[in-house]
């Protein structure tokens, strides 16, 4: 049950990805302002208010508003690498490194146990997620966006790590909404202490309108990544789900083709044969990890 929802969850923000490389590319180029305008957003999980939420515990309410500002900072790095880099490269390192750090803090503070096989689907993953990353060109550009991408990717296996423990304490309604309400008021704080509120308020305009039907589908689709993917991770292992974002290279790679194809000047994806052909070494690599899994 929870492969699946995980999997669906991982195509979802697949397609999240490729539009926010779209958007921070041609319409809205400053990350912090994308940054800020999802994090705002997340307020609309209120909406599953009526079905469980209530004042939880002080120690769950803190974290829950801790992961909330964590996931800000996150998300802006991860912008800031994609306007430096491909999608199909920063997203594999983001997701790459979570796995690992997922792995020493739930065996450390959340006690689960993986067999051998599960250890190397992880290994696989990972293995799979850097070849993926792999590019020749070296220099400023390239530290900086790799750089950034390590540091989003920690944040966000901190963010996963102690949403687990929240939700191993806690019914999922209110697992998943206090995050969200932190994340709001992170931003809102962000924004009052910053003066970005113009930058946010004029960003619209600049984007025009078809900019804004992408940011909206973008939105729906990474919307419905969080649910599914905080589900999968109520219903099982914190390291495992995060380790099968090695599907979602995949899916980014396929739909940056697709686009690269349809809508040439949208993304600076290079799709050479040498590139591609060690992209889908890096797949085969996930497959084989994801298969480990099933087992």
């Amino acid at each position: 049950m929870w492969l699946f929802i995980a999997l669906s969850a991982y195509f979802l923000n697949a397609v999240a990805a490729v539009i926010d490389k779209v958007l921070i590319t041609k319409a809205i180029p400053k990350p912090r302002t994308y940054t800020l305008a999802i994090s705002l957003l997340q307020i609309v999980a209120l909406v599953l208010a009526p079905f469980g939420l209530k004042i939880i515990e002080s120690e769950l309410l803190l974290l829950s508003f801790v992961i909330g500002g964590l996931s800000v900072f996150a998300f802006w790095t991860f912008f800031s690498a994609l306007k430096y880099n491909e999608a199909s490269r920063v997203v594999p390192v983001v997701g790459g490194i979570q796995p690992v750090i997922i792995f020493f803090i739930a065996k450390i503070f959340l006690g689960e146990q993986l067999s051998v096989l599960q250890i190397a689907a992880i290994i696989c993953l990972i293995a799979g997620g850097i070849l993926i990353s792999y590019e020749k060109k070296k220099g400023k550009a390239s530290k900086k966006w790799l750089v950034l991408a390590i540091v989003s990717g920690t944040l966000f296996a901190l963010y996963y790590s102690i949403g687990k423990y929240i939700f191993n304490n806690t019914d999922f309604i209110n697992g998943f909404i206090w995050p969200r309400i932190g994340t709001f008021l992170a931003a809102l704080i962000i924004l009052y202490k910053k003066g970005y509120i113009k930058e946010l308020i004029t960003a619209p305009k600049q984007a025009g309108g078809k900019s804004s039907i992408l940011f909206f589908t973008g939105q729906a689709s990474g919307a419905m990544f969080f649910v599914l993917v905080n589900y999968a991770i109520f219903l099982g292992s914190v390291t495992l789900v995060n380790a099968l974002q090695g599907v979602q290279y995949v899916f980014v790679l396929i739909l940056s083709i697709l686009v690269v194809s349809i809508w040439p000047k949208a993304l600076k994806e290079k799709i050479e044969r040498k590139t591609l052909l060690i992209k889908v070494v890096a797949i085969l690599l996930i497959f084989v990890g994801l298969f480990f899994l099933g087992v």
